[in-house]
């Protein structure tokens, strides 16, 4: 099925945009009534062809991430076919990253949420890379640190920890290390707690991966307003 899927594709001048779409259809992680199968067989085309694919794939998800009603009751989930097209052809994506980015800073929270846990899942991938056309999606993923929600500010921090604790010498490391540092004096409570786990877990499993001026701010917190009774707790903005 693959080779004559691959063989039409090859010979077509121009690729059938239903059959496309059907490739598209069986993209993306968790997806009900699709087998894995399917959706090897679609990642295995899709990298095989992805040339001649390209163009079709790039219009769907910019018509997609644009609201372009010509996919806007499609049941097709184009996160999901990001996803997949970004671990079997990511080269097809590039023209894609300012849509992506575009999301990160959307004004609507669920938009830039789903967008936050997209581009935290890609960056996790196991042996992945950050190319040069995604760096821009990266920094702006790691500014979204200091969103003004603290439900985004979370989804990063749980998928930055994955990041430096599959690989704490990337060299992305100390970009986020540093951000990490700069949330130690966040306004919130709980995101302050969970900055101090991610940094120590990452400390247990490569210490030298993080600086001396990190540990240092990292045990200041010992001293933070919410260690300290519940009538101190007022004030969280205030840390020493």
């Amino acid at each position: 099925m693959q080779t004559i899927m691959e063989v039409l594709f090859k010979e077509s001048e121009d690729v059938p945009e239903n059959l496309l779409l059907i490739i598209l259809s069986a993209l993306g992680p968790n997806k009900e009534n699709v087998n894995s199968a399917a959706r090897r067989l679609a990642m295995n085309v899709i990298e095989h062809c992805a040339g001649k694919l390209e163009p079709g794939i790039k219009q769907f998800l910019i018509s997609s991430m644009s609201g372009d009603k010509k996919f806007l009751n499609s049941e097709i989930n184009y996160h999901g076919v990001l996803y997949d097209v970004y671990r079997c052809a990511p080269q097809i994506l590039s023209g894609v990253v300012p849509y992506l980015t575009g999301e990160l800073l959307s004004d609507q929270l669920d938009i830039r949420l789903k967008a936050v846990g997209l581009v935290g899942d890609l960056f996790t991938l196991p042996g992945s890379t950050i190319s040069d056309s995604f760096q821009p999606v990266f920094l702006e993923f790691l500014k979204r640190m200091t969103d003004r929600v603290v439900e985004v500010r979370m989804s990063v921090l749980e998928h930055v920890k994955i990041f430096l604790l599959a690989n704490p010498s990337r060299v992305e490391a100390p970009q986020i290390i540093s951000a990490l540092s700069d949330r130690l004096s966040d306004y919130d409570e709980n995101l302050r707690k969970q900055v101090v786990c991610v940094v120590c877990d990452v400390a247990c499993h490569a210490l030298s991966s993080i600086p001396v001026e990190t540990i240092k701010l990292v045990a200041e917190r010992l001293c933070d307003k919410s260690l300290r009774p519940e009538k101190n707790k007022v004030n969280a903005m205030d840390v020493p």
